[in-house]
C-alpha cells in the first residue's frame, strides 16, 4: 500500500529541520529592546499609564487621583477646552471676505488671468507679444556660449 505524505503547508517549509533550542528564563538585552518613550523623554510602560476618562489624555497611574481631582473641580473645563480647540481650528482658515479681497487684488495686478472681456484679453496678449519681439527674448538662440 502506498502511503502518500500529507501536503506541507507554506509555514512548515520555512521552519528549520534542526533541533529546537529552548532557553529558560530568557530576557532581552535592555540595549536591544525597543523602548517607547513619552514626549517628555520618560520610558513608556503601559502598566504605569492609563487614559483619563474625562480628558482622554495619557496620565500616569500614580498621578491619576490628582488629575481626576483637578479635572472635576471645574465642570466647565471640558466646554472651555472644546471652545478653545474649535477657535484654533477655525483661525487657520481664511474667511470668505479675505479670499474675496485677495482675488480682487490679484485681478487688478494680473488682468491677463482675470480679463473680463474678449477685447481686453486680445489687447493684453498682443501687448505681451509686442514686448517679447521688442525685447529680443522671443528670438531663437544663435550661440549659447558653449563648444560642442
Amino acid at each position: 500500500q502506498d502511503e502518500a505524505e500529507p501536503p506541507r503547508r507554506e509555514e512548515e517549509d520555512d521552519d528549520d529541520d534542526g533541533p529546537i533550542r529552548v532557553v529558560k528564563n530568557y530576557s532581552r538585552d535592555a540595549a536591544r529592546a525597543r523602548v517607547a518613550r513619552l514626549p517628555n523623554g520618560e520610558v513608556y510602560d503601559p502598566t504605569q499609564y492609563a487614559v483619563s476618562p474625562i480628558t482622554g489624555e495619557l496620565v500616569a497611574v500614580s498621578e491619576m487621583a490628582e488629575h481626576m481631582r483637578i479635572s472635576l473641580i471645574d465642570p466647565r473645563w471640558k466646554e472651555q477646552r472644546e471652545a478653545m480647540m474649535s477657535k484654533l481650528r477655525d483661525s487657520t482658515k481664511a474667511q470668505d471676505d479675505e479670499i474675496t479681497r485677495n482675488l480682487v487684488g490679484l485681478a487688478k495686478t494680473r488682468p491677463d488671468i482675470f480679463g473680463s472681456t474678449e477685447e481686453e484679453m486680445s489687447e493684453i496678449v498682443s501687448s505681451q507679444i509686442r514686448e517679447k519681439l521688442l525685447s529680443g527674448t522671443g528670438r531663437a538662440v544663435v550661440w549659447d556660449g558653449s563648444r560642442r
